[in-house]
């Protein structure tokens, strides 16, 4: 596990640096903090179309929470407001991480959403 975590965060570092478009927003992970990116997530005012684009240009683009998790039907009994969680939720979608990404796979990648 603890070098499938690196991988991902390698990855997600490349990522970080290769991805430049402001069409999309980047994980920012603080100084004094780490991150295991099971996901990398970016956020976007055009998820939809970023979705397809990618999924055009043989990106695999998902979006894997599209209903906050106080939204579902088993919080139903409660009262929960979540702003923040509520306001991204329409802006996220996630970008392959795992492990098994080449150099080449990331630099496709970062490619494609860079030309969205």
């Amino acid at each position: 596990l603890p070098d499938y975590v690196a991988e991902r965060q390698s990855t997600a570092k490349q990522f970080t640096e290769k991805i430049e478009t402001s069409a999309v927003r980047t994980p920012v992970v603080p100084d004094d903090r780490s991150h295991a990116f099971h996901q990398y997530t970016l956020l976007t005012d055009e998820r939809e179309q970023l979705v397809e684009h990618l999924q055009d240009n043989g990106v695999g683009a998902k979006i894997y929470y599209p209903t906050c998790i106080h939204e579902q039907p088993a919080y139903s009994h409660t009262d929960a407001t979540v702003p923040t969680a509520e306001s991204v939720a329409d802006e996220v979608v996630s970008i392959p991480v795992h492990p098994a990404l080449s150099e080449q796979d990331v630099a496709t990648i970062s490619q494609a959403v860079n030309e969205f």
